[in-house]
């Protein structure tokens, strides 16, 4: 009978021991939630900071993707204009090669014209 109690106070004191550990991590948990709670408006603070943020982001990088499309645009149009500027500039130069070699001609058929006169 004696070993029983003695079994039982043991018990008792292992319950006990049990029940402080818990109420001491009960209050440490409290603390805890007493710092979490603290924190949390500046943490919300900076969330709305931080989504205000993305959508001026957002807003921005829609004006630049439309200014890249106006860019591209213009960038098509004056490569186009330069195509056909190198094309007329290039039937131009044939051209004005073209006169050049014919006036060439003439001053060279007038030379032999005239050597034909000279000799007879």
């Amino acid at each position: 009978m004696f070993l029983f109690l003695l079994a039982q106070a043991t018990e008792i004191l292992e319950l006990q021991a049990r029940i402080n550990t818990s109420e001491s991590s009960v209050e440490i948990l409290k603390k805890k939630n007493t710092v979490l709670a603290a924190e949390l408006p500046f943490l919300q603070t900076r969330l709305r900071a931080s989504e205000s943020t993305v959508e001026q982001l957002r807003r921005k990088d829609a004006v630049l993707a439309g200014r890249l499309c106006n860019t591209e645009s213009l960038i098509e149009d004056l490569m186009g204009q330069i195509s056909e500027v190198q094309a007329s500039n290039s039937s131009t130069v044939i051209v004005s090669e073209g006169v050049v070699l014919e006036s060439r001609l003439k001053i060279h058929v007038d030379k032999l014209k005239a050597n034909i006169e000279g000799n007879l």
